[in-house]
């Protein structure tokens, strides 16, 4: 009975359900937000999938693809990759370009260093002088 009341009816409900949205603006943000946060802990695989996605325009296949040409492996530090969260889509800040797949703690480690190559010589240079 619904589907068949929803059917006749659907121009004004959809009109309702606008200005309803409309005029509660906050808490419609909210309840989105969070539905948003029960999906993403009750399907982390794929909320992950999801932001690739939207961040770097990235499928599963790419980073299936990306992880290959890699060797399956941390493109600084060879360790073995796994398509799970742990693994990392390094991109340039300024251009947006992705890079490679790195482990979490390189990709942090970068981030630190604020993607800059004579901040990373600086730090060589400093262990290097201090062994």
């Amino acid at each position: 009975m619904g589907s068949a009341y929803y059917e006749a009816n659907k121009e004004k409900i959809l009109a309702k359900n606008r200005a309803w949205r409309e005029e509660n603006k906050d808490r419609d943000r909210e309840n989105k937000k969070k539905r948003y946060t029960r999906w993403k802990k009750e399907n982390p695989n794929a909320a992950s999938e999801y932001q690739r996605k939207r961040r770097y325009g990235l499928t599963k296949e790419d980073m299936v693809k990306m992880l290959e040409d890699q060797g399956g492996t941390c493109a600084l530090c060879s360790e073995r990759l796994y398509l799970k969260r742990e693994t990392h889509v390094d991109h340039c800040h300024e251009t947006g370009v992705v890079r490679g797949l790195l482990c979490m703690r390189h990709n942090t480690a970068l981030g630190i260093f604020g993607d800059s190559p004579a901040n990373l010589r600086n730090a060589a240079e400093y262990l290097s002088r201090t062994k």
